[in-house]
């Protein structure tokens, strides 16, 4: 009888591109999302009322808030939302 582990059979290492060919499909790159601020518009820029001074004595003083890019069909548009009290 023998002992120890049982012999590992050698896995041959495979390209993701060579995997893919042999399952009959192909890879597409990842598409780049476009940027869709403009840097340059008539519209004014909201004033800095806390000017990075962040640190606030009672709750609900200050506020921050982000828009975050939502992927969405083309009809429908993205959203965006409040984030949490700075």
């Amino acid at each position: 009888m023998e002992t120890g582990s049982p012999a590992v059979p050698t896995i041959r290492r495979t390209s993701d591109k060579e995997t893919a060919s042999q399952a009959g499909v192909a890879l597409q790159p990842e598409t780049q999302i476009k940027a869709t601020t403009r840097l340059t518009h008539a519209l004014p820029v909201a004033p800095n009322l806390l000017d990075q001074a962040f640190a606030v004595t009672a709750p609900n003083e200050a506020w921050c808030a982000d828009t975050r890019y939502i992927a969405t069909k083309p009809s429908k548009p993205h959203k965006s939302m409040p984030q949490k009290p700075c």
